[in-house]
This record gives C-alpha cells, structure tokens and sequence, in this order.
C-alpha cells in the first residue's frame, strides 16, 4: 500500500511539472503574439530607422523626437531607448552616439524635474527636448572649438526636434489603434508619411544595386495616391521629395519631380493598377527632359520598375484592407456624402414646423366663427324691450299693460313680431284688432317691431358675412399649410454646417474604435447641434456609455443627448441627436391666487426654444373669468408655437396681434410679458405688450424693467418695446401679472413697495421666492385677491 501511495505522489508531482511547464509555454506564446508586443517590434524598428536617420552629415533630430513623443504617449521607454541606441550605434559615428547619450541624459532629467509641472504636457516635452538638445550640442562643439555654422546647425536642428515631437505624436496614436482605425484625418496622413519617410532616410541597402530605400518611397507615393486623389499623391512626393535631398540622394531641384510625379499618379489612378506606375514613369521622363535636358534620369527607371511591379503584384485583398480606411482621408470621404439629401432633411423639418404654425392659425380662427344664424327667443325678446322703451314709457297706459297685464301685452307683442319674422303684415294680424283695442300706439308698437326687426336681420346678415370672411382665412391658412410642406428645394435655408467639426468627431470615434455610418453638425448663433447616426445597439444606449463621453472628450465641449429615445432611421440605423450643453441652467417656481369665484384669466408658460434659449411668458386676460382665460390661453399658446419654430418675435407678436383683432367683434385684449434667457451667454431680452414691470434680483438688489405700451387686440399696430440685460450666476427673474403689482390699495409707488418685498424675501428657491410674494401681496389686501394674481420666478445659475 506504500509503494502505492508512493508511486501515485511521484505521478501527482510529475504531471504537476508537465502542467506547469505547459503554461510557461503557453505563457510565453502569448506574450509574443500580443498585440503589445507586436507594437512594441513596430516601434522598435523605427526607432532603430531613426536612430540611424542623420541629415546634413551630423544633424539626427529624428531619434530624440521620437523619445519625447513616446514619454507622451508613456511607453515603455527602454525599449524604444534601447532601438534607438542600436541605430545610433549603427551609423558609426563617435561625436553622433556621444551627443545622442547626452541630450538623452539632459532630456530625462528635465522631464523628471517638470513632469509634475500642470501646463500642456506636449508643449512642455518639446521645449525640454529642444533645450536639452542645444545644451548638449552647444557643450560638445564648445569642448571641440566649434564655428558659428556648427551653432546655427544645432539651433536648426533643436527647432526640427520640437517640430518633429508634435508630429510623433500624433503618428504613434495610429501605430498603437492601427487594428481598430478606419478613417484619418489629413493632418494625420501628412504626420504618417512623415515619419515614414524619415525613416528611410537611414534605410540605405542596395540590392541588385538598386536603392531599398528609393523603392519603397516611390511605391509609398503610389499607394497614397491610388487611395487618396491628386492632392495626396502630390503631397506625399513632395515630402518624399525633402527626405531625398535631405538624406543627399537628390539635389534640392528634384524635389518637384516626386511631387509632379504623385500628382500624376493620382491624375491616371482611374485606369486601374497600371495608370499609376504609367503616370510616375510619363512624369519622371518629362521632368528630366526639361530640367538638365539629357537622357539622365533623374529617378532611375529600374527602381521605379521595381516599385511598379511591387505595386502591381500586392494582393487585392491589402488594397481593399487599405482602401477600408475611407481612401485614407476622413475629409475625402466627408466629401463624398451628398450634402443635398442633409439640406433637404433639415428644409423639411423647418417647413414641417411653419406648416404646423399656419395650421394653427386656421383652426384659432375657425373656433372664432360663431354658429346660430336663427331668429330665437331671447332676440325677440330684446327686440321688445328696445319698442317698449322707446313708444310706452310715455304712455299712459304702461303701467296697466306691463304691470298689471304684463303676460298678455307680451303675447300680443310676440304674436306680431311672429308675423313679420314670417314675412307677413302685423296688421293683418288676426290678433292685431284686440290689440289695437288695447293700445292706445298700435301702428307705433306695429312700426317699431318691424324696424327693429329690419335691424336685427341686417346686424345678423354682416354677422354672418364676418364669419364666412374668417372661414375663407382659415381655408386660406390651410392651404398656405399645404403649400409650404411642398417648397422644402424652395427654400434659402440658414443652416450652418461646420465640415471641420464633423471631420474631427468621425477621426475622433474611429480613433477610439466606434463606428458611426456619418455625422452632421449644425452651427447654431452660440452653440452646436450634432446628429450621428450609426448601427442600432439594440436598446444597450452605447449612445449614453461610449459616444456621448468620446464626444465631449474630443471636441472640449459638454453636449447632452435632445432626446432620451433614439430615432431608428430604419430596424439596423440609430440617430442620435445631440446638443451642446448650457452655460447657464433655469429653475422656475409659479404661484397663483384666483379671484374670488372665478376661473383665473392668467395664462403662463415656460419653454426651452430650439436655439438655446430659454423663454418665460405671462398673459393676462381682459377682466377676469372664461372669457378672460380663453383670451391669455390663445396668446400663450400662439407665442409658444411662433417661437418655437423660429420665427422672430417681433413677426410672432404682430401675427398674435393680428389675430386678437379678427377673434371677436366684441372689445378684447389680453397683455403680453415675455422674458427670452440666453443659456448660453446670460443675455436677457425683455419684450412687453401691455404688461406690467419685471424685476431682476441679485447681489446689488433689485433692478425694475418697466414699459408703456398698450395690450394686444385694440390697435392694429402695436408697438413693441424690447429691454437687453446681462445676468449673472444667481440671479433671480420675477413676473408678476397686474393682480399682484395693485393689490396694496395703500402705496402709492407700487413697483418700489413690490421691489422691496422681493428683496426681503430670503430664500434661493424660486418656487419658496414666488410664494412668499404672493403671500405677502394677500397680506397687504387682507388675505383676498382684489384680482387674478400670478407669480413667475426663475432662477439662473452657471453650471459649467
């Protein structure tokens, strides 16, 4: 049983050690085919390219650079250290290494000193870097008597390190996501193939006895160009170019001939794989021909023949890989979108907007229209009334007919009045011989039934013509409605649509691995508006998780989402809306009081416009009860939806004029007091048509805003008067309707009495503010309000 047990241990602690050797193995296999490690080989051999990469016989501004913008970037800085060196090294040259070693030691040095240092990180690295350059150079060259050219040498080249580190820096980040990048920015290609071909610049080999390095630049040109358009093509061979004839393959005067040449390879890229190499070869021959005049190439033919073929073979599906980058320029692919489907989109929204306005305006004014066209009872009624005044109150016998015998006398009055209304003679009535012997002015009374009468038809024929003319407008309003949904390629629309933004958001997300099918953003007076639209997540608000945060990370700013659902454009697409966040927030309080036994004839609103503003409406009906809260409650609800489609107010509150005129035949008006909230900048306007004063709180006190203009619905023409302020964090706006401003009978300046309430009010929450208000104005008139009475206060505060 021993043995057993002995052998089973020695089994047990041998399949332990194949277990653990296994995950060593296994361990270590990982590590290589991480994509760290895989980055960390990228990295290494260009910082070795680098290193060895010297312009100008002793200048290698390259590898330094390269240090500082992986400290940015904070990588593993022995690595990339270490593969410079090597390069360093490689090149042979003892003052290079010492000088190399120095600035290194200078540089790291600096950057431990000063990394604390809160500033902008990348402009702190490029001035250390540059200082510690010329520090180590200056040292050298002093300790080797130097010249003033070996100085004018070392300033130029700290100058290309502090140029070059921006340039890394935004080269490595792409390097690093290389897996997860789709789109680049201009800006970013330029960085890209900048790096590149300085690393060619110390890639000298020969094979075959031609140049490695002249292959693949020319072959380099070739794939931006096919990718990208002329521009690019021209871009990159210019800057292939500079790296030529710093490197001293060419001279200077060659350096058009790699830009002419990537122009014409973008120019004939659209006759396939072949149209490229033929326009590299068509340009190089012409530029040598023009520019020394003999048959010296300037560009030996066998290596653009050995790009060609490299360029030709590469399989398809790289350049299909290759091309997934959106032909490598976010702004060419920006480019490509039809901006006429974008404008149309937002020229229907607009014209849906006015179309609902006009809409609006016809039902108002056909609920105006009112019914009963029939003679009825209460007509005859007062059609006796206005005879009896007028022929018996000097009769004698008045006071026996409408006293004593009043409910016969109003029969044989009703009776006649029958006749007529029946287009017959009262006089031939079968009742009118009793009458007559009843009445001492029957012809008069017989007479002044049928005037009456006669006026009464004619008051109720222009009744009826006023309210077919209404009808005729509300048609006439319909159809302008229909109309204007029809003129979306009509229209000039005022959109603004800020292309550079929209680059950098779609670089930005593709930098950090979201994909959005397309991005629109709108500039507003103060703010912007972004619309992205992506593959639908299927409800798991990636929207609220991922963009919203990489938004705000990459434009500076704060947006929030306009609305919590998402808009499924159709089952697989999601667009999402987004919004720049206010500068300034609301908080609103409202407290009312009703007269006595009445429906209160204040109406109020508060509502945020498309615009970034925020608007405050009061509206105080004519008098008091339903007929006075029909008439603020048309106001309000015209001033919300003008405005909310965009229309000025000035045009908003002349059309709300307009319409009060034509509502009723009878005298109504209704005031107007409109507070707009800029929430982006503070500014305040202050609009008012008949109402009373606003009053501003703040630390200095209380500031009053008065005007002296007439409500809307009595003039034509009203005029309206318009107060500009500034607010500040903390500021208080109250509103009050007439009600409140009258209701202490005692004082004689009111707006002063009410300033001071508002004043001593202590509390920072509007709601407790405008109740206090209104408590205090009830206490003033013994607990009862003399008339409707509404408070409105706001608070504004700065939340970014």
């Amino acid at each position: 049983m021993r043995n057993i047990k002995v052998v089973a241990e020695l089994a047990t602690i041998s399949n332990q050690s194949v277990t653990s050797k296994h995950g060593k193995l296994k361990h270590t296999m990982e590590f290589f085919i991480n994509s760290n490690f895989k980055l960390y080989v990228i990295l290494g051999i260009l910082g070795l390219l680098l290193g060895r990469a010297v312009i100008l016989d002793f200048l290698n501004p390259f590898s330094i650079a390269f240090m500082a913008a992986a400290m940015i970037q904070e990588l593993n800085l022995f690595v990339i250290g270490t593969s410079i060196l090597l390069g360093v090294l490689s090149v042979g040259e003892k003052g290079i290494l010492l000088k190399y070693l120095f600035t290194s030691l200078v540089f790291i040095l600096m950057y431990v000193a000063s990394h604390k240092i809160k500033a902008n990180k990348k402009l702190a690295v490029s001035i250390a870097a540059a200082l510690a350059n010329f520090a180590a150079g200056y040292f050298i060259f002093y300790v080797q008597n130097y010249y003033l050219y070996d100085l004018l040498m070392i300033i130029i080249e700290s100058i290309l390190i502090a140029v070059l580190i921006f340039i890394y820096d935004c080269s490595i980040p792409i390097i690093k996501n290389y897996k997860n990048r789709r789109l680049l920015s201009a800006e970013e290609v330029v960085a890209v193939t900048i790096m590149a071909a300085f690393c060619f610049v110390g890639a000298e080999f020969f094979i075959a006895g031609l140049s490695v390095k002249n292959i693949f630049i020319i072959f380099i040109i070739m794939i931006f160009a096919y990718l990208g358009n002329t521009g690019t093509g021209a871009a990159v061979g210019i800057i292939m170019g500079i790296v030529q004839a710093l490197s001293g393959s060419i001279l200077p005067s060659a350096i058009g001939v790699y830009g002419l040449c990537g122009m014409m390879c973008g120019l004939l890229k659209n006759l396939g794989r072949f149209g490229c190499p033929l326009g590299f070869i068509i340009s190089n021959a012409l530029m040598t021909f023009y520019i020394n005049g003999s048959t010296e190439v300037l560009i030996r033919f066998y290596e653009i023949l050995a790009a060609s073929m490299l360029f030709v073979v590469i399989p398809t599906s790289l350049i299909k890989r290759l091309s997934g980058y959106k032909t490598v320029i976010a702004g060419e692919y920006l480019k490509e979108r039809s901006y006429s489907m974008r404008v149309k989109e937002h020229t229907i929204d607009r014209l849906s907007e006015l179309s609902g306005v006009y809409r609006s305006l016809a039902d108002t004014l056909k609920e105006t229209v009112q019914e009963g066209s029939y003679f009825s009872q209460t007509d005859a009624a007062q059609i006796i009334d206005q005879v009896v005044g007028k022929t018996c109150s000097g009769c004698g016998l008045g006071s026996n007919c409408w006293k004593r015998d009043f409910y016969k006398s109003y029969q044989y009055l009703f009776n006649l009045l029958t006749t007529i209304e029946n287009g017959g003679d009262p006089k031939r009535n079968d009742g009118f011989k009793a009458f007559k012997e009843r009445c001492l002015k029957p012809e008069e009374i017989a007479e002044g039934l049928r005037y009456y009468y006669d006026m009464y038809r004619n008051g109720l024929s222009w009744k009826k013509k006023m309210n077919e003319s209404r009808l005729l407008v509300s048609d006439q309003l319909k159809e302008v409605s229909a109309v204007v949904s029809d003129l979306a390629l009509r229209i000039d629309m005022d959109e603004d649509f800020d292309r550079d933004m929209e680059e950098l958001i779609m670089v930005g997300l593709d930098s950090e691995a979201v994909r959005v099918k397309d991005v629109i953003v709108t500039r507003a007076a103060d703010a912007l508006d972004i619309d992205i639209r992506m593959d639908s997540c299927g409800g798991k608000r990636e929207c609220i998780r991922s963009i919203i945060p990489a938004v705000n990370r990459i434009t500076g700013k704060k947006f929030n989402k306009k609305d919590m659902i998402c808009d499924l454009i159709h089952s697989s697409i999601c667009s999402i809306k987004l919004k720049e966040a206010h500068r300034y927030q609301i908080a609103t309080g409202i407290s009312r009081m009703n007269k006595s036994g009445t429906v209160s004839g204040d109406n109020y609103s508060f509502i945020e416009l498309k615009d970034g503003k925020f608007m405050l409406a009061l509206s105080d009906g004519m008098g008091a009860g339903p007929k006075a809260a029909l008439e603020s409650n048309t106001t309000i609800t015209l001033l919300e939806k003008f405005l909310y489609a965009g229309f000025d107010k000035d045009v908003a509150l002349k059309a709300i004029n307009s319409m009060m005129l034509l509502k009723s035949n009878e005298e109504t008006y209704s005031t107007i007091d409109m507070t707009v909230i800029n929430q982006y900048t503070g500014e305040v306007e202050f609009v008012k048509v008949g109402a009373v004063s606003t009053f501003i709180k703040n630390e200095d006190g209380v500031q009053v805003i008065r005007t002296g203009t007439l409500p809307v619905g009595i003039l034509s023409n009203i005029d309206v008067e318009l107060v500009k302020k500034k607010l500040g964090d903390g500021d208080f706006v109250v509103m009050v309707t007439d009600g409140v401003l009258d209701c202490n009978k005692d004082i004689v300046d009111k707006e002063r009495w009410l300033a001071e309430v508002i004043m001593n009010a202590n509390t920072r929450n509007p709601q407790r503010l405008a109740d206090e208000i209104l408590q205090s104005c009830l206490d003033a008139n013994g607990g009862v309000a003399p008339d409707d009475m509404t408070v409105m206060a706001a608070k504004i505060w700065e939340a970014m």
